[in-house]
Formats: structure tokens, C-alpha cells, sequence
């Protein structure tokens, strides 16, 4: 009875290693080629003025 419940014990709480099937028809995220980094662009900046409300807050 103690054997089995250390087992049941380990089994739920014990170490346990994650395996993931693999597919040869899914691209793998991680193995892909880096994308190449865009030059930069003219940056357009945008201001504006907030307009404070009067009144209670």
C-alpha cells in the first residue's frame, strides 16, 4: 500500500519531460532563417496639443 502510494506520489508531483511529436510536413518556429533587418525610413512625427478640460474632476 505505501509502494503504491509513494508511486502515485511521484507520478503527480515527480519530474517529468515534456515530449512533442514531431511533423515532417510543419514548419519548425525556431530552426527558421532570421528575417533580414529593413533599413530605416523616414520617420514622420505627429504632434498634437491636449486640450486641458475645465471644470471639476
Amino acid at each position: 500500500m505505501r509502494e503504491q502510494a509513494e508511486y502515485l506520489t511521484q507520478k503527480l508531483f515527480g519530474k517529468s519531460k515534456e515530449s512533442i511529436p514531431t511533423d515532417d510536413n510543419q514548419l519548425s518556429l525556431f530552426d527558421a532563417p532570421e528575417a533580414p533587418i529593413p533599413l530605416e525610413e523616414e520617420k514622420e512625427t505627429i504632434t498634437y496639443h491636449r486640450k486641458k478640460s475645465k471644470g471639476r474632476k
